[in-house]
């Protein structure tokens, strides 16, 4: 969904756009629109001078993907600008993280990520923008809907993928520790591959 949402967002602002979805194509957790869909292609197919790159992944895995990019694009005898759009979860990130320098620009969607990746690397601090997670406000009386009676008094919600790392196995038995049958309550997970 943050994907879709940063797409619909670029191409409002008239960027010209061409998505590579990687692996995980197959793997949509949330409808993709006509005009998103229209910019998909397999990597073969994108334009092989792009004025900018965009990596939305995850810290580690923009790293990897930099540098699977920067090493095709050298070969070609060109090179864009590359951009990271990543988050961080926890207070400071590990320091095998700043190889994130090697972006022209890391986009994170808050303050709290801009100083987890404050590891005391100038290079990478200077890089950062805070750029907060595009959302289409037309979208969210969708996703709320949950079309049952007796809708409870709390409802708690985890947006997530099922990893270790997320951890929502201790989401769930922390709730069933926390309350009973018959608690007028409710748990929601949106975790996408499970």
């Amino acid at each position: 969904r943050a994907g879709v949402d940063l797409a619909q967002c670029l191409l409002h602002a008239g960027v010209e756009l061409q998505i590579s979805a990687g692996t995980s194509i197959g793997q949509r957790t949330a409808p993709v629109p006509d005009v998103i869909a229209a910019c998909i292609r397999p990597e073969r197919d994108l334009d092989p001078r792009p004025d900018v790159v965009i990596i939305h992944t995850l810290p580690a895995s923009c790293i990897t993907m930099l540098e699977r990019q920067t090493a095709a694009f050298m070969a070609a005898e060109y090179l864009p600008k590359f951009l990271a759009y990543t988050t961080w979860e926890t207070c400071e990130a590990p320091p095998h993280l700043a190889p994130l320098a090697g972006f022209d620009q890391v986009w994170v969607p808050s303050e709290a990520t801009l100083d987890a990746f404050d590891l005391g690397d100038t290079a990478l601090y200077e890089r950062i923008r805070i750029v907060p997670h595009a959302f289409d406000e037309r979208t969210l009386a969708d996703r709320l809907r949950i079309e049952r009676p007796g809708d409870p008094v709390y409802r708690f919600y985890y947006v997530g993928v099922w990893s270790q790392r997320k951890n929502p196995a201790d989401v769930i038995r922390a709730f069933a520790h926390a309350f009973r049958a018959g608690d007028p309550v409710e748990l929601l997970l949106q975790c996408a591959g499970a």
